[in-house]
This record gives structure tokens, C-alpha cells and sequence, in this order.
């Protein structure tokens, strides 16, 4: 049974100073990022980068001269039931427009990714993000811990049942002495990792700070919690 990965791209426009979009009856010139990534696009779909039962549907816009349906393309996306949205080629000036354009579609739960200079340029050269960046990477981090976590627990949970119903594996804790050891190895490749890179340095001593605060929370709920309740379950 074949399936369809659907891929929209769109070179968004951006706002006049009364706030109206602007567009343009033809485009003079052609959008070179839209371009580009549409070609790329279809050669991962003729190289069936997803699986020989995978297809790559790609539609592509220019803001610029075209009317955006957003609802039509949340439609396709949902109908394929899987794919994502590409805001390709965003300026400085288009950044506005491209960050309402993505709300738009995050509120429909379809993952959309940001591409130009705005973003890379801003992380590269700014010794710090503009609030508007600070609250994209705010709320995709937070969307990562909610859906890596929820994710792993289920997929481990059914992995280990897999192993344990079908294939006659015996599930045990790890021995003391062995997490003892991967514990030591662990900090020794922080510590290395700490001693190269400021930007990891200051993330690890935030996360180890946040550590510290949580751990006294998970002492009085999540160690009861897995000890005295799920345990008794």
C-alpha cells in the first residue's frame, strides 16, 4: 500500500506598513531559494529516500503572487497524513510574515520548518536571539520534551512487551556495579565535552542547575510515585 509524504513549500511575502501583505500580480523575478529546495525535494522523491511505498507530493507557492489557502494545505497534509510545510527563503523583512504564516499551521498540529537568513544569520552573528527567535525556540523545545517524552514511553513500553511475550527475553534491572559504571564514563565525556565548548558548558551548567532543584522535588513525588503507587499496581 503506497503512501504519500506531503511536502509545501512556501516563499512567503511580508507586510507593508499599514500591515496588509504584500502581492503582486506576476512576480518579476522568481524565487532562487524555492527554487532550489523544490529540485531537492524531487530528487529525494525520485530516489525514494522515505521507502520504495513512499511518494513525495511537493506543492510550492510564492506569497509574493499567490493568494496562500492555509486551510486547503492543512487539508492536504492531514489527508496524506503525514508530511510538513517549508517556509523557504525568508528575509529579514519576510519574517514577520513567515512566523504568522507557521502559527497558523503549528495550531493545526503540522510540523512546519523555517529557512533564510533571519534565523541562521541571527544565531550566528547576534550575541543574543530577538525575543520573537527566543520564543520560537522556546516553544519548540517545549514541544520536543512533551512528544520525545510521551513517544519513548510508549515505543519502549511496547518494544520491551514485543521482547518479552515473542521472544522469550527475560527483562532485568542492570546490575549496580554496571550503571555505576556507565555513570563514571558519562561524566567523563560531559566533563571533555564541558572543557571545549562554552555554549555547552553553559548548557550543561543550567541543566545541571535545574537538576539540582528537581531532584528535591522528585524526592516527595515522582520516587513515591514509581516506589509506593505504580509499584503496587
Amino acid at each position: 500500500m503506497h503512501k504519500t509524504f506531503k511536502c509545501v513549500l512556501i516563499k512567503p511575502s511580508h507586510y507593508d506598513d499599514d500591515g496588509y501583505v504584500i502581492q503582486w500580480y506576476r512576480s518579476g523575478i522568481p524565487s532562487n531559494s524555492l527554487a532550489s529546495v523544490y529540485g531537492l525535494l524531487s530528487d529525494c522523491a525520485e530516489l525514494k529516500v522515505l521507502g520504495p511505498d513512499v511518494d513525495i507530493d511537493i506543492d510550492a507557492y510564492d506569497e509574493c503572487n499567490t493568494i496562500i489557502d492555509i486551510k486547503g494545505a492543512i487539508r492536504k497534509i492531514r489527508a496524506a497524513g503525514m508530511g510538513f510545510v517549508g517556509l523557504v527563503g525568508v528575509q529579514s523583512n519576510q519574517f514577520p510574515r513567515a512566523l504568522d504564516i507557521a502559527r497558523q499551521f503549528r495550531a493545526a498540529d503540522i510540523p512546519v520548518v523555517i529557512g533564510g537568513f533571519p534565523p541562521s544569520g541571527c544565531i550566528s552573528m547576534l550575541p543574543e536571539l530577538p525575543p520573537d527567535l527566543k520564543a520560537i525556540v522556546e516553544n519548540a523545545c517545549m514541544a520536543c520534551n512533551d512528544r520525545g517524552e510521551a513517544w519513548c514511553q510508549k515505543v519502549n513500553a511496547e518494544a520491551m512487551d514485543d521482547l518479552i511475550k515473542n521472544h522469550g527475553v527475560h527483562a532485568q534491572p542492570l546490575p549496580d556495579a554496571v550503571v555505576e559504571a556507565l555513570r563514571a564514563a558519562n561524566d567523563k565525556l560531559l566533563a571533555a565535552a564541558v572543557a571545549k565548548d562554552p555554549v555547552t558548558k553553559k548548557v550543561h551548567d543550567s541543566y545541571m542547575a535545574y537538576l539540582a532543584t528537581y531532584k528535591q522535588w522528585a524526592k516527595y513525588s515522582e520516587a513515591p510515585y514509581y516506589e509506593k503507587i505504580l509499584g503496587k499496581a
